[in-house]
């Protein structure tokens, strides 16, 4: 997942409003920081309102197909268009409950045939991340402002409002980036399978969390005087100032040679490519089950249906005996469903390198 911090309080017009969107009117010109969100997707404001249309009109509008097997697990009325992303991707939700606080949420590629995939449990509608946030505010620990680099970034969330802080489905995840001294815009990528839970905090209270800075950085990284730039991604908290830092030599060399053992940046991406695709070929299996089934069907042997089916799904030959051994349940609706989320949340860890 990509984060700018610098369009977080302030996005107008990112969004572009579509001609022919008629489920929903969407008011492009709110900041994104100020958007409800359905589980953690931002929702532009009005999309919710009116009653939407059935899957089939919004399939229609939208150029996209849909999975018979789908079809019978979501709700057939009430869908309307809830975000645009500016690269043609579109999100679309309908309420599974008569308060209208659980959706079910889904995707799609308009204009390309593509099947859209919706998410397999409904998800909660929260306040958008302005709300939620309330009296926190994100501070570095008093012993970072001393010079060199230390062991670990720590920064800490205080609640300096009125009120009792509660978390809302928030973690407490803070991602460290370095950019230049005096420099305010900057974007980073992270991957949310490390979460680190949001706590009920009272007036004055705060929780110390260690700042996520990816190891890969250290790598690239020269000598010279920095800024650290620390976010709290799920509420959008930046600790303002930043720590600034002179990062040596010996200090990076130091960094590079505390975590020898780990993959480097370039091993990590092979690694998830691979993984991708294997992903990706299982779904390709899943859409294509009567060539899976001559497969091995024709073979006299599994490593023969292998053979065959790399061939004929044009990947490669550890991929296609993971599917031949793959029970029927792998290609199941919710398989499916799951097996989508999990190629999305590859690509964050992609995006994150």
């Amino acid at each position: 997942m990509t984060f700018n911090p610098s369009q977080a309080p302030s996005d107008p017009g990112r969004q572009a409003r579509q001609p022919g969107c008629k489920h929903g009117v969407m008011d492009s010109t709110a900041p994104m920081d100020e958007w409800p969100q359905i589980g953690r997707v931002e929702v532009e404001p009005g999309s919710l309102d009116g009653p939407g249309v059935a899957l089939t009109v919004l399939a229609t509008e939208l150029d996209i197909d849909i999975d018979e097997s789908t079809r019978g697990e979501v709700p057939a009325d009430g869908w309307r268009v809830i975000r645009r992303h500016p690269e043609g991707g579109v999100m679309f939700a309908a309420p599974v409950s008569a308060d209208r606080t659980r959706w079910h949420v889904g995707s799609a590629r308009p204009g390309t045939s593509q099947t859209f995939h919706v998410s397999p449990e409904p998800e909660r509608l929260r306040p958008s991340r302005a709300d939620r946030r309330g009296g926190l505010v994100l501070k570095w620990a008093p012993h970072m402002v001393d010079t060199g680099i230390p062991d670990d970034f720590v920064v800490e969330v205080v609640n300096e409002g009125d009120a009792t802080w509660w978390p809302d489905g928030d973690s407490f995840h803070v991602v460290g980036v370095f950019t230049e001294p005096g420099r305010s815009d900057f974007s980073f990528g992270w991957a949310g399978m490390h979460r680190d839970g949001g706590v009920p905090l009272r007036p004055g209270e705060y929780a110390r969390m260690r700042v996520d800075v990816n190891s890969g950085v250290w790598e690239n990284i020269e000598p010279g005087t920095y800024n650290v730039q620390a976010v709290l991604v799920d509420l959008g908290i930046r600790a303002d100032p930043p720590l600034t830092v002179t990062l040596t030599k010996d200090a990076i060399a130091a960094r590079r040679h505390r975590h020898p053992s780990r993959r480097s940046a370039r091993d990590e991406r092979r690694m998830i490519e691979h993984d991708i695709q294997r992903l990706h070929a299982i779904t390709l299996a899943a859409e294509s089950l009567d060539i899976v089934l001559a497969a091995v069907r024709d073979a006299e042997s599994a490593d023969d249906a292998a053979t065959a089916l790399a061939t004929a799904l044009d990947c490669d030959q550890d991929v296609a005996r993971l599917i031949v051994s793959s029970p029927l349940s792998k290609f199941n609706a919710v398989s499916r469903d799951r097996t989508a989320q999990r190629i999305a949340q590859a690509q964050r860890r992609i995006d994150a390198l």
